[in-house]
C-alpha cells in the first residue's frame, strides 16, 4: 500500500509525465536493443541487411523478415494507438478502439475478398479495406448527421458493433470450404507480424516491403491529421454543447476522426492483425500517468506505451516462438484494463 501511495504522490507532480516519457523512451531504446540482440544474426549481419534491404545473401533473408516483423511491430503500434485515440473521441467512450467501430472487422474481410480474386498487391488489398471500411464509416457517419440527440455516442457505437457483426458473417461465409481463406483470416485474426509475414496469402516476400513503406505513410498521414485534430477532439470530450459555445466544429472533428480510423486501421491490420486492444491498453496508462483528458499530453505518451508494449511482446515471442506476440502483448497490458474494469472506468 504504501509503494501505491508513493507512486499516487508522485503522479500529482506536474513534471511526472516528463519523467515517465524518459523512462519509457530509454525502456523503448532498451527493447529495441535486445529485439535486435535476439535476432539469429550477428550485429554485423543486421547491419548488412539494414543498409542493403533488398540485395543480401539467400542467407540472410531470415534475419529480414526478422526486421521486418519488428518494424512492422513498432510501426503498428503507432497506428493502433492512434486509432484507439480517435475512436474515443469520436465516440467518448474510453473503451473503444478501431474494432469497437467495426473497421478491423471490415478491413479483414476487404482482404480476404480481394486475395480471393488473386490480388495480393498492398494497394489493391488495401484498396478493398478501405471500401469495406467505407461502407462501414458511411452508416456511422449517417448517424452522426441524422443524430441530434445527447445519446449520439451511443448510437455511433450501436452502429459500430452493428458493422463489426455484419462483416464477420460476410467473412465468415466467404470462408466456408476455402482453406487458403481460412487460414488467411485465421493469420489476420490471430495477429502479429511473425503470423502475417509467415503466410504467402498475407504478404507475399515480393511485396513485404512495399507493404511496410505505404503502411508507414498512411499511418504518419492519420498522426499529422490526429495533431490537427486534437483540439476539436478536446472540445468534443466538453460535450456537444458546450463544444459549440467554444467554437467546436463537431461535425468537422468527427469526421477527421473517421478519416484518421480509415487511414490507420487497415494499414494497421495489413502489417500486424487485428491486434487494436494495443491502442486500447495504452491509452488508459497514458491517461493514469497525465491524470488528464487532454489529447495533446495523452498521445504521444499513448505512442511510446504502445511502442514498449509491442517491443516487449516481440521480444517474448522470440525466446517462445509457439506463443503468438499478440498474447504477449495481452500479458504486458491486460492487467491493467482489468484494474480500470475493477476500479471503474473515468
Amino acid at each position: 500500500m504504501k509503494v501505491f501511495n508513493k507512486i499516487k504522490n508522485f503522479n500529482k507532480l506536474t513534471w511526472a509525465p516528463i519523467a515517465y516519457a524518459i523512462l519509457l523512451l530509454v525502456l523503448l531504446v532498451f527493447g529495441i536493443y535486445l529485439n535486435l540482440l535476439f535476432i539469429q544474426g550477428s550485429f554485423k549481419d543486421i547491419w548488412t541487411v539494414m543498409t542493403n534491404w533488398n540485395d543480401i545473401p539467400v542467407s540472410l533473408v531470415p534475419i529480414r523478415i526478422s526486421l521486418w516483423n519488428l518494424f512492422a511491430t513498432l510501426i503498428a503500434g503507432i497506428g493502433l494507438s492512434i486509432g484507439a485515440i480517435a475512436a474515443q473521441s469520436l465516440t467518448r467512450n474510453p473503451l473503444a478502439e478501431g474494432s469497437t467501430l467495426g473497421l478491423v472487422q471490415a478491413s479483414i474481410f476487404g482482404i480476404l475478398f480481394i486475395v480471393s480474386f488473386g490480388f495480393t498487391g498492398f494497394l489493391m488489398k488495401y484498396t478493398f479495406a478501405i471500401i469495406a471500411g467505407l461502407i462501414g464509416a458511411l452508416l456511422i457517419v449517417v448517424v452522426i448527421f441524422f443524430t441530434k440527440s445527447k445519446t449520439s455516442s451511443n448510437k455511433i457505437i450501436l452502429a459500430g458493433l452493428a458493422i463489426g457483426i455484419i462483416f464477420k458473417t460476410l467473412s465468415f461465409i466467404f470462408k466456408i470450404g476455402d482453406k487458403d481463406s481460412e487460414a488467411l483470416s485465421y493469420a489476420y485474426v490471430l495477429g502479429g507480424a511473425e503470423s502475417i509475414s509467415s503466410n504467402p496469402l498475407a504478404v507475399p516476400a515480393d511485396y513485404l516491403n512495399d507493404t511496410l513503406l505505404y503502411s508507414s505513410l498512411l499511418i504518419a498521414a492519420g498522426l499529422i491529421i490526429t495533431i490537427v485534430n486534437v483540439k476539436g477532439m478536446n472540445l468534443l470530450e466538453l460535450g456537444d454543447e458546450r463544444a459549440k459555445t467554444l467554437g467546436g466544429k463537431i461535425l468537422l472533428t468527427r469526421i477527421l476522426s473517421i478519416l484518421t480510423l480509415i487511414l490507420v486501421i487497415p494499414a494497421s491490420v495489413m502489417i500486424i492483425g487485428n491486434l487494436a486492444f494495443l491502442g486500447l491498453f495504452s491509452v488508459h496508462i497514458a491517461r493514469w500517468i497525465t491524470r488528464s483528458r487532454n489529447y495533446m499530453k495523452v498521445l504521444p505518451l499513448t505512442i511510446l506505451i504502445s511502442l514498449v508494449i509491442a517491443s516487449l511482446g516481440f521480444q517474448m515471442t522470440q525466446h517462445f516462438p509457439e506463443v503468438n506476440s499478440g498474447l504477449w502483448m495481452t500479458f504486458v497490458g491486460a492487467p491493467y484494463l482489468i484494474y480500470v474494469g475493477l476500479k471503474g472506468v473515468k
